[in-house]
């Protein structure tokens, strides 16, 4: 459903005093330091003297930042990391995609029970999935890769071009991060298949790659002991502070 900002809209001082915000551990936005902009700087005369020219309309200070502190300020890894960007953003043609080309979109969503539902507290859009609900074979039928990939960028697109836009100018603060819940309530043994593994490890993959730093907490809800194995194979797929951002109910996610 639609984002409601109007009914959600609190103050940045009440925020900071809101003792739900301590509760929930949830964290808010990165503040830009002194420190971040010598780095930005710096990876800027980095790229002058290895001849790499990018697109400042694409790679703006704070996307650039996103990407250093993705790759621990290692200036080669940034690079690396950009490069890859900029072959994956030509090869989807991120900014081109539209929603028509999606075949049977309301049956997607009844497939696999999606959406962003109004903001967090501190302003960050809420993004829910039932993941327990996901029927991945109806899924494979109607988005087959390329378009399956596609269609996790599209959403990612829109939340950057527009989502945050709007979240920023209401809430007057720089909203760039969001809010997720998956919902496990229903998934089992037999439904926790290798296909279901491979479309979460293909939407951890594309957000840590290709759109780093846009989770601000990530809550693992309705979770049970099928979740654990799962998990201790997975989390090492995020860097140590985005797994600092994630919870799951009853359980302690460690480094």
């Amino acid at each position: 459903g639609p984002i409601n900002l109007e009914e959600n809209k609190i103050n940045e001082e009440n925020t900071i005093k809101n003792n739900r915000a301590y509760s929930l551990n949830i964290y808010t936005e990165d503040p830009i330091t002194k420190e971040d902009l010598d780095e930005i700087r710096d990876f800027k005369v980095y790229c002058l003297q290895i001849n790499f020219r990018y697109d400042a309309n694409i790679f703006d200070d704070l996307l650039l930042l996103r990407f250093l502190k993705s790759a621990n300020f290692n200036m080669k890894n940034t690079h690396k990391k950009l490069l890859n960007y900029i072959k994956f953003y030509n090869e989807y043609q991120i900014n081109d995609i539209k929603i028509n080309i999606f075949p049977n979109i309301d049956k997607i969503k009844l497939f696999y029970p999606h959406g962003f539902h109004k903001t967090s507290i501190i302003g960050e859009p809420i993004f829910i999935q039932m993941l327990g609900q996901l029927k991945i074979n109806e899924i494979n039928k109607i988005l087959k890769e390329p378009l399956l990939t596609k269609y996790i960028v599209f959403q990612l697109n829109e939340l950057e071009k527009n989502i945050f836009p709007k979240c920023s100018l209401y809430y007057k603060r720089k909203v760039d991060k969001i809010f997720c819940i998956i919902d496990l309530m229903g998934l089992t043994t037999s439904l926790m298949s290798k296909e279901i593994y491979n479309f979460i490890k293909k939407q951890i993959n594309i957000v840590t790659n290709y759109f780093p730093g846009i989770l601000g907490n990530l809550y693992f809800i309705n979770t049970g002991l099928i979740f654990r194995g799962f998990w201790s194979t997975c989390k090492y797929l995020y860097d140590y502070r985005t797994r600092n951002r994630i919870k799951l109910v009853g359980f302690q996610i460690g480094r």
